[in-house]
Formats: C-alpha cells, sequence, structure tokens
C-alpha cells in the first residue's frame, strides 16, 4: 500500500469519526454501512434517524465530486426511507455554512453539518443553480405585516418581488435568494429571514422528487424478480451499497438478492445481509422495516444456513422466488 494511499485512508476515517461525534451529539441513532468493502465503491456510508431533525443518508469523502451512481443510489434511498441525501467532504473549496446543492444531492463540510445540528445561531445559506439561498420564516413574516398594516401589494411594490411570490411566503415560507432575503429585511425586518435547516431542505427534496421518481424507478433485469417485488411496493433498485432494493410499501423492505444470475456470491450475500441487518434495526424505531433475502428453490437451504451462521435469522425473512 502506498503512503498516499495510507494518507488517504486515514484522512477518511478521521473523517468519519468527526461526523459519527456530531451525530452522537446531536443525539441520533445511526449505523454505519461498510459494504462493498472497498470505499472507493461505496455510495452510502451512514444513516441516521431520529432527534429533532429530518433522517439523512450520509456519504462522507475526500473530494466534493457526487458520481452518477453515488447521487441516484442516495436519491432512490432517501426517497423510499424518506430521507436527506447528505454528502460530507473536507474538500477545502466547500466553505464553512454553506450547503451546496451536486446531483440532487447536498454538499457540505462537517464544520456546516455541526453547525446546522448544534448552532442555531449561525447563518447557513444553500448553493443552488448559482444563487444562494436563505429561508423566510411564515410566521415572522405575518406578524411584521401585521404590524406595519402592510399588505401583500405594498410589500411586492417595495421589494420589486411579485406578489405571487410575496403571498407563497407569507403562507407557507420558503427558500428565498440572497438579492430578495436583503430587500425583505430592509422592507420588514432582518427576523423574517433565517438559516437553511434540515426542515427547509427536506421540504426542496420532496418538491425535486416528485419530478425525478418516475426517472429513478426503471424496470428490473429480472421480470420475475421484479413482479415479487413490486407485491410489496415500489421499488428502489441500489447498486453499491448494502442492499440491493429498498422496496417502500405498508412497511420497509430491504432487499439482499441471491437469485442466479445475481451479481452477488453467496459471500457478498451474507455480508450485505448483516449490513441490511444493522440499518433496519436503526431505522425501524421510526418506521416499520424488514430484511427480506431472495433466494431460487435451488439454492435456498444453503443460502439460510450461511445466513444463519452470522445473523440471527428471527431477524431475516428467507424468500423462495417462484
Amino acid at each position: 500500500m502506498s503512503a498516499e494511499t495510507r494518507n488517504r485512508r486515514k484522512k477518511l476515517r478521521m473523517l468519519l469519526e468527526r461526523v459519527v461525534n456530531i451525530l452522537e451529539t446531536t443525539g441520533k441513532r445511526y449505523t454505519i454501512l461498510r459494504f462493498p468493502s472497498s470505499y472507493r465503491e461505496r455510495s452510502i456510508d451512514l444513516i441516521a434517524v431520529g432527534g429533532d431533525a429530518a433522517d439523512v443518508i450520509i456519504r462522507v469523502k475526500i473530494g466534493a465530486g457526487v458520481s452518477k451512481d453515488e447521487a441516484h443510489d442516495m436519491l432512490k434511498a432517501s426517497l423510499a426511507l424518506d430521507s436527506i441525501p447528505v454528502v460530507i467532504s473536507d474538500d477545502p473549496e466547500l466553505y464553512d455554512n454553506i450547503i451546496y446543492e451536486k446531483s440532487g444531492v447536498y454538499v457540505m463540510n462537517e464544520r456546516t453539518l455541526e453547525n446546522m445540528y448544534l448552532k442555531p445561531t449561525e447563518l447557513i445559506a444553500l448553493y443552488k443553480k448559482g444563487e444562494l439561498y436563505l429561508s423566510v420564516n411564515r410566521e415572522k413574516l405575518n406578524e411584521a405585516m401585521q404590524r406595519r398594516l402592510m399588505s401583500i401589494s405594498e410589500l411586492s411594490y417595495l421589494t420589486n418581488i411579485s406578489r405571487r411570490t410575496v403571498f407563497k411566503y407569507k403562507k407557507e415560507g420558503g427558500m428565498v435568494t440572497v438579492e430578495k432575503a436583503e430587500k425583505l429585511v430592509s422592507a420588514v425586518g432582518e427576523d423574517v429571514v433565517e438559516s437553511i435547516n434540515f426542515d427547509i431542505i427536506a421540504k426542496d427534496i420532496q418538491e425535486r422528487m416528485r419530478e425525478l421518481g418516475s426517472c429513478l424507478r426503471k424496470a428490473l433485469s429480472n421480470p420475475r424478480l421484479e413482479r415479487r417485488l413490486r407485491e410489496w411496493g415500489e421499488v428502489y433498485d441500489i447498486r453499491k451499497s448494502a442492499p440491493d432494493y429498498i422496496v417502500s410499501g405498508e412497511e420497509i423492505q430491504v432487499v439482499v438478492d441471491a437469485t442466479p444470475p445475481s451479481r452477488n456470491t453467496l459471500k457478498d450475500v451474507v455480508k450485505k445481509t448483516v449490513e441490511c441487518v444493522k440499518l433496519v434495526d436503526v431505522v425501524q424505531r421510526e418506521i416499520k422495516a424488514s430484511v427480506s433475502v431472495i433466494a431460487s428453490q435451488e439454492n435456498m437451504s444453503l443460502v439460510k444456513d450461511e445466513i444463519s451462521s452470522y445473523v440471527n435469522l428471527n431477524k431475516v425473512s428467507i424468500e423462495k422466488l417462484e
């Protein structure tokens, strides 16, 4: 192993430890997913749930770039688990207290993550599509307009923001560019504008997911398996993490594919199952979830015997693909 590789692994390990320390300080429940074993091939490192803020799916990286496979895995897992896809990087080009939207996921350094969770007075902005955004506090905006006896039309005139947009801010808040935020502050006071937080991001991603959902859900290569999984709900295939599929229905099914010609070896199936049980142990306190391993008639006994050596079978359902 080269000195460069050892240094990179050390930096990753230290960054992951800092992220874990932040999650523990906030009281988040989390698990670290260690599949695939090669770090470069993973798309998801942590699942963190519970507490006051939204649940998050985290990828920890040295660089701030996000590959297509990483982004798609994180987005699909976020859709299935109702969570936010977050990349934490120590890239020096990431500014403190700026969240960057890249390929649909949210990229930040660990100081920004810490401030979002632990320092509510810090002003944090979202950078997307070439603009910086803050958030409008709906309640504070309505209070300020009432104190000033200001109508929507008057505020629209003072700020050069359309009446339709002002009405939206009054009704539901939302994100506002820094330029418009400055105009609102000048017209009605600085307390109507606040930091971007995980609740705002959750709303942002929900709006985008309605558009992205159909693009992310594609037909599976195994029609029989697809028919079986669709009996349970919406199917999201995951390429570079422990689950092969996450199915969102009446309950969440985290699925490992052991059916030939699956790309998984028996060793992979066991490792994936172990990691999926860890995932479900964390999330099922928030949502109903379980682990299923889909096997064929020919290898079902072998798969069951091998998994039972590492996992309590009470936590796993071994399903036969008819």
